[in-house]
C-alpha cells in the first residue's frame, strides 16, 4: 500500500510539472513575440497557479522593469530569489541589479552584481555589469577594478571588458593605457566599430598632445 501511495504521489507530481511546463510555454510565447503587456498578464495567471516557479517570477519581474513598474518588479524578483535553487541564484541577483540600475540606485545595483559574481567567479559578465554601474555613478577607479578582475576570468565577452576598461581610463585621462585597451578589444573583434572610433580619437589626441 505504501509503495502504491508513493507511486501515485510521484505521478501527481509529474502531472503538475507537465501542467506548469505547458502553462509557461504559453506565457513565453508572448515574450518571444515581444508582447510585453500580454506577457505580464499571462504571467500573473501562471504565477497564481504555480507560485513557487522561480524562473517565471524572474522573467515577470524583468518585464515589469521594462514598463517601469518598479515596486511590483522588486516583489517579483524577491520571490524569484526565494524560489530559486542555490546554484541558479546568480540569475535573479543579476536581475535585481538591473532593477536597481533602472531606478538609479547604482550602489545597490553594484552590490547585487557583485553577489552574482561571487557565485560565478569564472564569468566576466557580472563584473562588467558592476563596473558599468560604478562608472555611471562616477566611481571610475572602482569600475576600473571590476574590469581588471573581469579580464582575468575564463568566460565572457572580453572585447567589451577591454573596451569598457578603456572608457574608464579615458575618464581618468590615462590616454596611453586607454589606447592599449582599445587595441586589445580590436584584437579580439577587429570589426568593433565603436572601439575603432575611440582608438582613432585617442591616437589623434596623443599625436597632438604627446606629453
Amino acid at each position: 500500500m505504501k509503495g502504491g501511495s508513493e507511486m501515485k504521489g510521484a505521478t501527481a507530481s509529474e502531472q503538475n510539472l507537465k501542467l506548469r511546463q505547458s502553462s509557461f510555454r504559453h506565457v513565453l510565447a508572448a515574450e518571444h513575440k515581444e508582447l510585453t503587456a500580454l506577457f505580464i498578464e499571462r504571467s500573473k495567471i501562471h504565477l497564481r497557479r504555480f507560485p513557487d516557479h522561480g524562473v517565471a517570477w524572474m522573467r515577470y519581474g524583468r518585464a515589469l522593469v521594462e514598463v517601469a513598474c518598479y515596486r511590483k518588479a522588486t516583489q517579483a524578483h524577491q520571490n524569484a530569489i526565494r524560489h530559486c535553487p542555490a546554484d541558479k541564484l546568480h540569475a535573479p541577483y543579476r536581475q535585481m541589479g538591473f532593477l536597481c540600475e533602472a531606478m538609479g540606485r547604482y550602489r545597490e545595483a553594484e552590490e547585487w552584481f557583485c553577489k552574482a559574481a561571487d557565485l560565478k567567479p569564472d564569468v566576466a559578465d557580472y563584473l562588467v555589469y558592476a563596473g558599468h554601474v560604478s562608472s555611471k555613478a562616477g566611481a571610475l577607479q572602482r569600475a576600473e577594478g571590476y574590469y581588471r578582475r573581469a579580464a582575468e576570468c575564463r568566460e565572457g565577452a572580453f572585447e567589451e571588458v577591454w573596451f569598457n576598461l578603456g572608457g574608464v581610463l579615458l575618464g581618468q585621462e590615462r590616454y596611453r593605457e586607454a589606447r592599449d585597451c582599445y587595441c586589445k578589444a580590436l584584437s579580439i573583434d577587429p570589426k568593433y566599430r565603436i572601439a575603432k572610433k575611440r582608438l582613432k580619437d585617442v591616437e589623434l589626441l596623443l599625436k597632438e598632445f604627446p606629453n
